[in-house]
């Protein structure tokens, strides 16, 4: 494969990806991240790099937020 690297960035963070052996690729983004993104759209932009760290195009791809879930606060001590 060519590509060793891969990151994606959204909303100003950046994620590492792991390629395997086959040169898939894959990135999880932490929900506690996921869950902070407000109904909007985001660009996500990935980056890829060779095992010389040359780097590839990069690709942007749009990410629509919607219907995010509403946080409740949460009441105690009602009798």
């Amino acid at each position: 494969t060519n590509v060793n690297n891969v990151l994606i960035t959204l909303n100003g963070i950046k994620y590492e990806g792991i390629t395997d052996i086959n040169g898939e690729s894959s990135i999880t983004i932490p929900d506690e991240d996921l869950v902070n993104l407000f109904e909007g759209t985001y660009t996500l932009y990935a980056d890829a790099f060779d095992h010389f760290e040359n780097p590839a195009k990069q690709v942007g791809k749009s990410l629509i937020v919607i219907d995010r879930p509403v946080r409740l606060p949460v009441i105690e001590g009602i009798e």
